[in-house]
């Protein structure tokens, strides 16, 4: 027994435990911060589509106005909260992440300016670069908080289409002709 312990004690002189015991410190902070977060964002998104109509608009036939109009409205809230759940759970991944990468980098000594640094100047050349994605994502998120437009809408899209749309994504909008076609149209091309 005493030789497994003086092995043991061998093997562990020369490893740095309190830098270790840090970066599973700093792991574990990040997995509760991120689950915590992940459950009060979804919980938000729950208290929002309980609101949500039981019934879809399509199978209120007969109803009146304002009972249908309530119904489209409860039902593009519900639309509305799980597209901005879906971004907020991944800006809080990203951002945690990161912090928690930077601090673990830290805690090991590695110089964080240069890397900063170089990580500016990249997030620069890719915005340059991804301008038209970014315009797309930025242009959904408007069009998600603003109520642009919402499933079962019948929009002209200037020209590009006229249809219903199916779909609102931060990317795209997918809208299908009154012939039957499905279009994929850019949330950067829509004005």
């Amino acid at each position: 027994m005493n030789e497994i312990v003086d092995a043991w004690n061998d093997f562990t002189k020369d490893l740095p435990l309190e830098p270790l015991l840090r970066i599973g410190l700093i792991i574990l902070v990040a997995f509760v911060v991120q689950i915590i977060g992940g459950r009060a964002i979804r919980k938000s998104v729950q208290a929002v589509t309980n609101h949500a109509p039981k019934r879809r608009p399509g199978q209120l036939r007969g109803a009146d106005d304002a009972q249908l109009a309530a119904t489209l409205m409860e039902d593009r809230q519900r639309q509305r909260a799980h597209a901005l759940g879906s971004l907020s759970r991944n800006v809080l991944v990203i951002v945690v992440w990161s912090a928690a990468v930077l601090t673990i980098l830290g805690t090991l000594g590695v110089n964080l300016a240069p890397i900063l640094a170089s990580g500016a100047v990249l997030s620069a050349v890719i915005g340059f670069g991804a301008q038209s994605y970014i315009s797309d994502y930025l242009n959904g998120i408007s069009m998600i908080f603003e109520d642009w437009m919402g499933i079962g809408d019948t929009v002209d899209m200037g020209g590009i289409v006229l249809g219903e749309v199916e779909e609102t994504a931060l990317r795209y909008t997918r809208v299908r002709d009154f012939w039957g076609v499905v279009w994929y149209i850019r949330n950067g091309q829509i004005q």
